[in-house]
């Protein structure tokens, strides 16, 4: 199996993200996956996506440079940029696929 690897700039100030999603960032982690929206964080010059929660408190990610899910204290990603991906801006991906 080959790995699709594209090249798009996830920050929330790229054409890409602006275009294509409703974004607002967050400092709050922990909040923003509890209220059912992943979390994409800036890590150690690599991407990884806060989705879940355990029963005592910590976030679960997904690491797919070390191809791993992991759970961490929230403040683990002090310092780092993330943002929240609210939703699909629906009217641009109809036109994208047209």
């Amino acid at each position: 199996m080959s790995k699709l690897r594209l090249n798009i700039e996830f920050n929330k100030d790229s054409d890409f993200i602006k275009n294509n999603f409703e974004v607002f960032t967050s400092a709050n982690i922990k909040n923003s996956v509890a209220a059912g929206y992943p979390v994409i964080v800036k890590f150690s010059n690599s991407y990884i996506t806060v989705f879940g929660l355990q029963y005592d408190g910590d976030v679960i990610y997904a690491d797919p440079h070390e191809g791993g899910i992991y759970a961490v204290s929230e403040n683990y990603f002090n310092g780092c940029d993330a943002f929240v991906i609210t939703g699909i801006n629906q009217s641009r991906m109809r036109t994208l696929a047209q």
